[in-house]
């Protein structure tokens, strides 16, 4: 994915940059023992931060419009190609700047260079934490070591599925305006056998009809259902399929044909 390996370099970067400091004032197997140590430390992480929340905020911009642009492109094709033999009708733009084209996709590009920004800010607020508690309970670089291993796991797998989270958002809202755009109600629910735990309510969304402009419940966020489209859900891998009722064209058709 193109949008994941550069995260990834940026985190193992930033990983790295923490373990030289924490190798430089702790000891293998003592802990810190001087106040000015645990401050030098300290503003050694603050000064990492600094360094790349800067270098993730250049990534966030040129990473978001990318993804988007081949979003745009690969929607063109993809939807563009399963509509295609239906009617001359779903004929497809590749224009970035359409109507409410635009404002999805620049929503979509703003979100995703937000969270790809946070990275940082969340990993290195875990690391000063846990150095901290180090600290605090006595601990040396060989008892913090895996702790710090931990975090930067989760600092990974949590990029990813920013990655990969963002990428399906991006797509399924893109498809979503143009299937609307070009009169287009109703979509079919396809569930996928991609996660290792499925979602039980998104199975048994599968195969069922809906309207673009009344989706179904697809789960529970902070105590209220949520509505929405496939992949709006955390980790949802969920497709949708554009359906096309020929007699509901024919009439929209003659209504504006009498208008």
């Amino acid at each position: 994915m193109d949008m994941e390996k550069p995260l990834m370099v940026l985190i193992r970067q930033m990983h790295d940059e923490v373990m030289k400091a924490f190798r430089m004032f702790f000891a293998e197997d003592s802990a810190m023992d001087e106040e000015e140590d645990l401050h030098r430390v300290n503003d050694r992480v603050d000064a990492i931060r600094k360094d790349f929340e800067s270098r993730f905020s250049d990534a966030a911009r040129d990473l978001s419009r990318r993804m988007m642009v081949r979003t745009l492109n690969n929607s063109t094709q993809t939807l563009g190609m399963s509509l295609r033999d239906i009617s001359e009708r779903f004929a497809i733009s590749p224009d970035i700047f359409n109507g409410r084209l635009k404002e999805i996709a620049l929503a979509q590009t703003t979100e995703t260079a937000n969270l790809i920004k946070a990275l940082p800010q969340q990993y290195l607020g875990r690391v000063q934490t846990e150095l901290m508690q180090a600290v605090t309970q006595g601990q040396g670089l060989k008892q913090i070591a895996p702790t710090m291993k931990a975090l930067y796991g989760k600092s990974i797998r949590h990029a990813r599925m920013v990655a990969g989270d963002q990428c399906a958002k991006a797509y399924t809202a893109i498809n979503t305006q143009r299937c609307v755009d070009l009169g287009i109600q109703e979509f079919e629910w396809i569930h996928t056998s991609i996660p290792k735990v499925p979602r039980k309510d998104h199975v048994e969304l599968n195969g069922k009809i809906f309207r673009f402009d009344d989706p179904p419940v697809i789960g529970v966020m902070y105590g209220k259902e949520v509505k929405g489209m496939p992949n709006k859900m955390p980790n949802c891998k969920c497709m949708f399929r554009p359906v096309i009722s020929i007699r509901k064209m024919l009439e929209e058709e003659q209504k504006r044909q009498a208008a």
